[in-house]
């Protein structure tokens, strides 16, 4: 028996008691905690490493990536802690060779055991060195844009970032990008974490998976045996209709696709969905959470020279955006972004402010690479309208009806997002023309809504929206609905979960 086979029978075992207990952890209260505001995009902070200056060239030096040295590490009007310092894989900015500008990782236990600053338990700092700073902080900010119902749906940021001032030494090294680590405490500060029950991933390039933590590989992970998913594929990838109704099942498909539609609207092109790399994805063991996916290391962002905003070359965009429901889903996504969080106006009030709180410390950034801080905020500032158009004009037409390959029978896919707070989208395949109804029920049968009343419809793939309203135009309450097409002699049936809405 295979992954995809072996999934439902591991879930069925462990997947009730399972529920219990994350329903119990996400029922408990969060306290106070002190990592989101680190990562305010709005502030600057400034942070400060002590060190012997031996060990300090060696890390700067330190071309493995793995060497730590011990560092007294503090933020400024707040008491010294010691902590590990290593070098990340980046290249070195700056002329001086005591003090070159480099990513680093800072290590909150690596000689501490079990210490914990502001609820974290490690930093990155990213020097920006592919294309600038503020370049690689704004594309960070595009992703915290994102984490909104009609995108990533997550509770916390997908994109938490923030700026911050370093000194090593005494030496001011320059303006840095401080981004929420992808680690378990990541997953404990969003209640996402539950030993042996839990597994993180990343991405590092094509056919190249790591295991973060976790106990084996998760059941999902078994179960998407092929490519692209798989390192090594032991099953073959399922024709476009099969995927499109397994892996909404198994990954959070409305956040995965919104990670790619953010890269690619930054012109991002070292993504999950350019090159196969540079994400983050977690794994449960209950049936009840899907894939989570996150995006990291962003520096390639913004006037890459990359125009197009529907991926292609990897595995993931190759395979995923051929199916119609997903390629329609990523339009949508596109769309929606645009014309909400992506505004115009929004993206350049940030610039504005992001220019006024950096400015200052730009042009002191011995290690700088803009030739003019203005120049470079006035740049991206154009930048905005000319990537909003672009992306406009790129845009699939969204009528609901695509060209499909032969089906036998009415194939009506998993509805998106799904968990929804606001709209959820339900798409299917017909096998030939034929009148279709579809409708809402509750879990007592009674009907809530008619979407499509015995309109008949051609041959190929079909969509509509569902906005949670009933018959009267009243809101549903938040629970469980069931959503059922018939179309000639096909029928078939899809369970929509509605959250409370805001």
């Amino acid at each position: 028996m295979n992954g995809r086979k072996t999934k439902a029978a591991q879930l069925a075992v462990f997947g009730f008691v399972t529920f219990l207990v994350i329903s119990a952890v996400f029922s408990a209260p969060a306290g106070a905690q002190a990592w989101p505001a680190f990562f305010d995009p709005n502030q600057l902070l400034t942070l400060n490493l002590q060190m012997d200056p031996a060990d300090w060239d060696t890390v700067q030096n330190d071309l493995t990536f793995d060497i730590a040295k011990p560092a007294w590490f503090w933020l400024d009007g707040e008491d010294s802690i010691l902590v590990g310092v290593r070098r990340k894989s980046c290249d070195a900015l700056g002329g001086s060779p005591h003090f070159l500008k480099v990513s680093l990782k800072i290590d909150i236990n690596e000689y501490v055991p079990a210490q914990i600053w502001h609820s974290l338990k490690k930093l990155s700092l990213e020097n920006g060195d592919d294309v600038d700073v503020v370049s690689e902080g704004f594309s960070w900010y595009l992703h915290e844009l994102a984490t909104y119902p009609d995108g990533y749906g997550y509770t916390h940021s997908a994109g938490n970032a923030s700026w911050v001032k370093l000194y090593i030494n005494g030496y001011y090294t320059g303006v840095y990008i401080n981004t929420e680590q992808r680690d378990k405490q990541f997953m404990r500060n969003r209640l996402l974490y539950i030993s042996g029950e839990t597994w993180l991933y990343k991405n590092v390039s094509d056919n190249v998976t790591r295991l973060e933590f976790g106990f084996g590989n998760s059941p999902t992970y078994q179960a998407l045996c092929y490519q692209p998913f798989a390192d090594t594929a032991t099953c073959p990838t399922p024709d476009f209709i099969e995927l499109s109704l397994e892996l909404p099942e198994l990954i959070n498909m409305q956040a995965m696709l919104t990670m790619a539609a953010v890269n690619m609207f930054a012109q991002n092109d070292d993504g999950l969905f350019m090159n196969g790399r540079n994400s983050y994805f977690i794994d449960f063991l209950s049936s009840s959470w899907l894939r989570m996916y996150f995006p990291w290391d962003l520096d390639a962002s913004i006037n890459s020279g990359v125009t197009e905003i529907y991926p292609s070359g990897s595995e993931y965009s190759d395979t995923l955006l051929a199916a119609p429901m997903f390629r329609n889903q990523y339009t949508e996504i596109m769309l929606n972004l645009l014309s909400g969080p992506f505004a115009e106006a929004n993206l350049i009030a940030f610039l504005n402010a992001t220019e006024a709180l950096l400015t200052e410390a730009l042009e002191a950034d011995p290690n700088n690479q803009m030739v003019s801080v203005p120049g470079r905020f006035d740049e991206l500032r154009s930048w905005v309208p000319v990537r909003r158009a672009q992306a406009y004009s790129q845009l699939d037409d969204l009528t609901g009806v695509m060209p499909s390959p032969d089906v036998e029978r009415i194939s009506f896919y998993y509805p998106s997002p799904n968990p929804s707070r606001t709209t959820t989208r339900m798409g299917w395949a017909m096998p030939s023309e034929a009148p279709v109804r579809l409708q809402v029920f509750d879990v007592t049968g009674r009907l809530v809504a008619t979407l499509v009343d015995e309109r008949r419809m051609i041959r190929g793939e079909h969509g509509v929206i569902w906005n949670g309203l009933n018959r009267y135009g009243h809101r549903v309450p938040a629970g469980v609905y069931f959503a059922r097409i018939e179309a000639g002699p096909w029928s078939s049936v899809r369970k929509i979960v509605r959250l409370r809405h805001h």
